[in-house]
């Protein structure tokens, strides 16, 4: 008899292995301590992190670096690719730009951040945010883009004016798709502020992680970075599950038949008419 396994416990199987040869390899002499330490000597100096005053300052200005460049990616980037949504024009003269956003190295413009906001975390923000924000703007454009031209004639059939029509169907109906974009832009935004710390500032964890390189403390420059990676797929795995469940809350409500996209259509335009009259009426 066959037996199935699920992705994630493969997935699971496949890490925990790598880790167990990576810590008898290192346990072993095989690889050089300056070269990697094991992982259990990782996950102890990242314990050791949260202890340090300073290291706990150091996160907390990279999470406030994080934070602010992604909501602003993500209110912006937003309303950018909903403005070029409703004008294709406008769209066509922008779509040759956001190809290219990614072909020029973001951290060449840091003299130039530099000059706008000074010295410190602004600039560190301001790359975070430039960095990110054509992924945003590409993912509200292709959320759009899915919208069945039947709830937009629904919205004009109930007369609702441009905020009710973005709030009550655009935005739901490309939520889904949408929290694509948040998850590009949430790793987008770790990796410039990572990157720009890295190379650029005197605070933050990648600059305590530079320093750590430095002075050949390997040990604690595996800890930072372990809590890096763990708190960027944290948050992309709390951003995957609330994705899948929106997406789950909309197959519902379309029936769950799914005989074929016409009754799926069929479902969603009903209950879509029900909130829009709720709108309208509201």
């Amino acid at each position: 008899m066959t037996r199935h396994y699920s992705p994630s416990a493969l997935r699971a199987a496949i890490v925990l292995g790598v880790l167990m040869l990576l810590e008898a390899l290192c346990r072993t002499g095989a690889i050089g301590r300056i070269t990697m330490v094991p992982p259990t000597a990782m996950l102890a100096a990242a314990g050791r992190a949260f202890t340090d005053p300073a290291l706990r300052t150091a996160m907390l200005i990279t999470s406030g670096e994080v934070v602010a460049a992604a909501a602003g990616s993500i209110a912006v980037g937003a309303a950018a690719g909903l403005v070029l949504w409703l004008l294709p024009a406008l769209r066509r003269v922008a779509d040759p730009v956001l190809g290219a956003w990614y072909a020029v190295p973001i951290f060449v413009f840091y003299p130039v951040m530099i000059v706008l906001f000074g010295v410190g975390q602004a600039p560190i923000i301001a790359i975070a945010f430039v960095f990110s924000l054509a992924a945003m703007v590409v993912a509200t454009l292709s959320a759009l883009d899915r919208i069945p031209a039947a709830l937009v004639r629904t919205a004009r059939i109930h007369r609702l004016g441009p905020a009710r029509r973005v709030a009550f169907v655009l935005l739901p109906a490309a939520m889904p798709h949408l929290m694509v974009g948040m998850r590009l832009v949430i790793a987008y935004t770790l990796i410039a502020a990572i990157a720009g710390e890295f190379i650029l500032s005197s605070a933050g964890i990648g600059h305590e992680i530079a320093f750590a390189y430095d002075n050949f403390e390997t040990a604690k420059m595996y800890g930072l970075i372990l809590i890096v990676v763990v708190l960027a797929v944290g948050l992309n795995a709390t951003l995957g599950l609330a994705s899948r469940g929106g997406a789950g809350r909309s197959d519902t409500s379309r029936g769950s038949t799914g005989q074929d996209s016409a009754g799926q259509d069929g479902g969603r335009l009903a209950v879509a008419d029900a909130g829009l009259t709720a709108a309208r009426h509201g």
